[in-house]
């Protein structure tokens, strides 16, 4: 399975990270949600071994680093050139389905420690993984 699961944004919209009062607000940017994810898997979402993720505004990036020092699985973060937004990860292992919500856990951990930008990304992919099967309900 390597095709696109693209994302309700009505579900999506829920999810979506800000800060602040009505006065001094800030919310995540529509380029800092992914529109798509794409997992890197055999079929039936069966071990997969990356997830990457599509963003309006295409923004690229090469480098990786890792998400954190655990190695249940070690996770590598490929992330975008300018605004440091998740891209892809890979993991050094296969997982199963049922182990994104505790990546998404991970996420949110390293989120605290990134700009606020950077952070809402982060805190959205994490939403994402722990609201799978909601937002996903239907795929095939």
């Amino acid at each position: 399975m390597n095709g696109p699961i693209y994302l309700d944004p009505r579900k999506m919209v829920p999810l979506e990270p800000s800060e602040g009062d009505r006065r001094n607000e800030s919310w995540i940017s529509p380029f800092e949600i992914p529109k798509s994810v794409r997992l890197f898997c055999d079929a039936g979402f069966a071990d997969i071994r990356a997830v990457g993720f599509e963003y309006s505004g295409g923004e690229t990036g090469e480098s990786r680093m890792p998400l954190d020092e655990r190695d249940d699985p070690p996770i590598l973060v490929r992330y975008g050139r300018h605004s440091g937004k998740i891209l892809e990860l890979t993991f050094g292992h296969a997982i199963p389905l049922d182990s994104l919500p505790s990546v998404g856990e991970r996420l949110k951990l390293r989120a605290r420690s990134k700009m606020i930008a950077t952070r809402f990304n982060y805190e959205m992919i994490a939403a994402i993984f722990q609201n799978w099967s909601d937002l996903t309900e239907g795929t095939d």
